[in-house]
């Protein structure tokens, strides 16, 4: 553990607790200590100005949706003091949306030291978002890895081209990403890796590789 990291004001062990119940009963600025493990449930900060931290890293301790909705949603109205730290955001399902990993609206928590993979978004043309979806606000991201998300669109008679941004769609945002490494995504219909829509974003030492779509942008794509 970091020794200058904060106090525990809350202390969640993954075979006992539930992190949502513990952010419910959170005061404002409270530390919210995750031991490692795997968490199977999906969490809705709710405009808390908590701080969500794994203490022993991404590596071990993992926020897992099961495939049975988005994992993490920030759409309180949540600013910098509501902090995800040293998590994986993993196995997040949207049927009919966008951000199955993380969805932030008009928002702009403080995300760092996480992992966001294997999370499936299935958007019509224009929209996706499979590990991360922005809609306003402005996060900040910092040594984020996203890695393995998919952004389709999946209709009746089959695949369609929309799923935009497989690893992440930001729009209408100021988002800042800081050494965020964007790989191994898919999008069926373009800027696999990140896809930016009316987004003035900025993005520092970012690195961004290895995604992939049938459409065009495979690393990244600009719309407006």
């Amino acid at each position: 553990i970091d020794d200058d990291a904060p106090a525990c004001d809350r202390v969640v062990a993954h075979h006992l607790d539930s992190v949502q119940a513990a952010i419910d009963a959170a005061n404002a600025g409270d530390v919210i200590c995750l031991a490692g493990g795997t968490y199977s449930e999906r969490v809705d900060l709710g405009g808390a100005a908590v701080t969500l931290w794994g203490v022993h890293g991404a590596a071990v301790t993992i926020l897992d949706g099961r495939f049975e909705g988005r994992v993490v949603q920030l759409v309180g109205g949540e600013g910098p003091d509501t902090v995800l730290a040293g998590l994986t955001v993993t196995r997040g399902l949207v049927e009919s949306g966008v951000g199955g990993g993380i969805w932030i609206v008009d928002a702009s928590p403080t995300l760092r030291d996480l992992v966001v993979s294997d999370n499936w978004a299935n958007s019509e043309a224009g929209w996706g978002g499979g590990g991360v979806a922005v809609e306003g606000g402005a996060p900040t991201f910092t040594r984020v890895m996203v890695t393995e998300n998919v952004a389709y669109y999946y209709v009746g008679s089959g695949y369609d081209d929309g799923g935009w941004g497989g690893g992440l769609l930001l729009s209408g945002d100021d988002s800042v990403l800081e050494s965020v490494v964007i790989v191994d995504n898919y999008a069926r219909g373009g800027g696999a890796g990140v896809y930016l829509k009316d987004s003035t974003a900025t993005l520092v030492g970012c690195d961004v590789r290895d995604n992939g779509q049938p459409g065009y942008g495979a690393g990244a794509a600009v719309v407006g």
